[in-house]
C-alpha cells in the first residue's frame, strides 16, 4: 500500500506538471502577437521540491525496511523423531510465528513468553476423542502357511521390488519373520497392511485371482489400512503405495484413485517432495524416504498414462 501511494503521488505530480504545460501553451497561443521577451518563461521544478521528494522516498524505504520481515524456508522437520516427521512450508502458521520471534529477538527483546506449541494447539481441553476407525466386523489377522508366504515373498522381491522399491528388504524380512512366528506380536496395523499387501500383490502376479488366500489377504490389508489412514506415518504411506499396486493389478480404478490421492497428500505432509539433504535424518531413513517418493511418482505416472 505504501509503494502504491508513493506511485500515485508521483503520477499526480506528473499530471500537475502536464496541466501547467497545457496552461502555458494556451497562454502562448493567446499572446502570440506579443514580443518574445514578454512571453512567460516555462515553470521549472525547484531544487527544494526535488530534495523533499527524495527525502520522502528515503523515509518510505526506511519505514518499509523496519516493518517488513522475510520468511525463510524451514530447514527442519517437525516432531523430528524419525521418518514420520512432517514438513511445514513457508505458508504455515508455525513458520510465521518463528519468523516473528526472530524479528523480536533482533530488537533485543525476549521471546520466552511466546509459546509456539500453545498457539498452534488445535485440540481443546475436554474435547471428545476421535472415534476409532476399527471395522464393525472384526477381522482376524493371521499369517498364511510358511510354504505359501515364502513363495509370495520371493515373487514380490524378484518381480516388483526392483521396479517399485517402496520397502527396505532387510527391515521387511525381519518383520515377516516375527509375523510368521507369531502373528499376535505384530500390533502395528500399518505393518500388518504392508505384509498382507505384499502377499496380495505377489498372489495376483502369480495368477491366483480367485483363491481363498487372496481373499483373506485383501480382507486383512483393507481392515488394517482403514485404521492407519489418519496416522500420517511413513509406514502408512508405504502401505498406501502398495495398495495402489494391488488395485492396478486387480483393475480397481476407484480404489486406485482413492489411495493415490491419500498417498500424494501424505507424501507432501511428510516433506518427501523436499530435498532430504536439508533434514537431519539417518542414511537409511533418508534413502527410504527418497525411494518411497519416487515410487509414488512412478506409480502416479504409470496410472495417468
Amino acid at each position: 500500500m505504501r509503494v502504491l501511494e508513493c506511485e500515485v503521488r508521483e503520477l499526480k505530480e506528473l499530471l500537475d506538471e502536464k496541466d501547467e504545460k497545457i496552461d502555458m501553451l494556451s497562454r502562448i497561443h493567446s499572446q502570440s502577437s506579443q514580443p518574445i521577451h514578454q512571453l512567460p518563461s516555462p515553470r521549472r521544478p525547484s531544487t527544494t521540491s526535488i530534495e523533499s521528494k527524495d527525502k520522502k522516498e528515503k523515509e518510505i524505504a526506511e519505514h518499509e525496511q523496519e516493518e517488513v520481515f522475510k520468511v525463510q524456508q524451514s530447514p527442519y522437520l517437525l516432531d523430528s523423531v524419525g521418518s514420520d516427521s512432517y514438513f511445514a512450508g513457508t505458508s504455515s502458521s508455525r513458520t510465521f510465528i518463528e519468523a516473528f520471534k526472530h524479528k523480536v529477538q533482533e530488537k533485543g527483546r525476549s521471546t520466552a513468553d511466546i509459546d509456539t506449541e500453545a498457539l498452534l494447539k488445535s485440540k481443546l481441553k475436554g474435547a471428545p476423542a476421535a472415534s476409532s476407525s476399527e471395522p464393525a466386523t472384526p477381522v482376524t489377522f493371521k499369517a498364511p502357511p510358511r510354504l505359501v508366504s515364502d513363495q509370495l515373498i520371493n515373487i514380490f522381491f524378484q518381480e516388483w521390488a526392483p521396479l517399485f522399491p517402496v520397502l527396505h528388504r532387510p527391515t521387511f524380512l525381519g518383520l515377516y519373520e516375527k509375523y510368521v512366528a507369531d502373528a499376535d506380536t505384530i500390533t502395528d496395523k500399518a505393518e500388518i497392511a504392508q505384509l498382507n499387501l505384499v502377499f496380495g500383490v505377489a498372489a495376483l502376479s502369480s495368477g491366483a485371482r480367485a483363491s481363498d488366500d487372496l481373499q483373506s489377504f485383501e480382507e486383512q490389508w483393507r481392515a488394517a489400512i482403514d485404521v492407519v489412514l489418519k496416522e500420517g506415518s511413513m509406514a502408512a504411506l508405504q502401505a498406501l503405495v502398495l495398495a495402489q499396486l494391488f488395485c492396478v493389478q486387480k483393475g480397481d480404478l476407484t480404489g486406485l484413485l482413492t489411495y493415490k490421492g491419500l498417498a500424494t497428500t501424505l507424501s507432501a505432509r511428510l516433506g518427501l517432495h523436499q530435498s532430504q539433504k536439508r533434514f537431519a535424518l539417518g542414511t537409511l531413513t533418508c534413502e527410504t524416504r527418497k525411494k518411497v517418493f519416487w515410487t509414488l511418482y512412478t506409480v502416479d505416472w504409470y496410472v495417468t498414462r
